[in-house]
This record gives C-alpha cells, structure tokens and sequence, in this order.
C-alpha cells in the first residue's frame, strides 16, 4: 500500500539523502529524489522503482528548481515535505525556495546558515507561512555508525557497560 505523503529529498544519491531516500520508500513514501549527478540518478533508477520520480538537476539554478518543481506536481499533484539535503552554502536559498511550493514541513541539515539575518528571515517567512522547520543531521543514518550499531548488538566487542561517541566534521557542521 501507498502512503499519501509526497517527500521531495534534494541530495539523495549519497549520504544522508540517499539514507532518507532509503528509509522512507521502505515507508511507500511517494518519493521525488534529485541530485547532480546523472550517473547516480540512473544508479538510483535501478532500486527505487515504484512511486518514485528521479530527476538531475542543478540546484544552484533557479530555473533547475522550479523544473524539479514542475514535474514533481505533474506526477504527485502535490509536495508534503522536502528535505533538504544540499551543501551547507546552499540551505537557506533552498529553504526560502521552498516555502513557495505549498509544503507543510521541510527537513534540513544543520546548519541553515552561518549568517544570522539569513537565520531571521527564514523565520520570519516560515512563521507566515505556517510552515514546520526541522533541523537535525541524523548520524544514525551514516553506514559506519549502522555498521557499529550491527557489531554491538551482536556482541562482536562483548557485553556493553558504557560508550562515548565524539563526531567532528568541521566548526560548521556541529
């Protein structure tokens, strides 16, 4: 069975957008997934083949986004959700994008931006439009950290009593 939902994931052919675009089809999500690279998109073609639309595009473009946009209401006839999963420099132009596209809620990696009236009119813009903001970057969706979830419920480093983890990609990210 089909879910109703219509998830638009940007940055899908690696990375936390491929781990999303993963999770949510196992959840008959109506997907939309791009990325830039036209080989990863038809790599993608092969796995995720019902209720799905593939699209390459450059979302540096303006006119790219609004293709993404088009075809999307072509086939769904509507967006529920994006998620943004596009290079840091590039989040808050897509957020602002993103609220003209009648969405209920958008999903983005942190950070939003690193300049600070940026964070506020993208506030503001989303306070108007009612439309919900999460932001989180889901490390339980990397492969090495699924990997090491899989090693430690098979006892593969014996009997657990306690775990720190540290993360560092860069001051930006974190």
């Amino acid at each position: 069975m089909s879910s109703k939902k219509v998830m638009l994931i940007t940055g899908a052919t690696s990375g936390i957008g491929k781990a999303l675009a993963d999770f949510y089809y196992k959840k008959n999500f109506r997907l939309i997934l791009t990325g830039t690279s036209s080989e990863k998109i038809k790599n993608l073609s092969k796995k995720f083949k019902k209720n799905t639309l593939l699209i390459q595009a450059d979302l540096t473009k303006p006119k790219e986004i609004k293709r993404i946009v088009n075809e999307s209401i072509k086939k769904f006839n509507k967006i529920d959700i994006l998620s943004i999963c596009s290079p840091t420099h590039l989040h808050s132009k897509h957020i602002e994008e993103s609220s003209k596209l009648g969405v209920k809620g958008i999903w983005s990696e942190k950070p939003l931006s690193t300049k600070t009236n940026e964070l506020y009119r993208i506030k503001k813009i989303l306070e108007k439009k009612n439309i919900l903001l999460e932001v989180n970057y889901f490390r339980r969706f990397i492969s090495e950290i699924i990997s090491l979830k899989k090693d430690i419920d098979l006892l593969k480093f014996g009997k657990l009593i306690h775990a720190n983890g540290y993360y560092s990609d860069n001051l930006i990210n974190n």
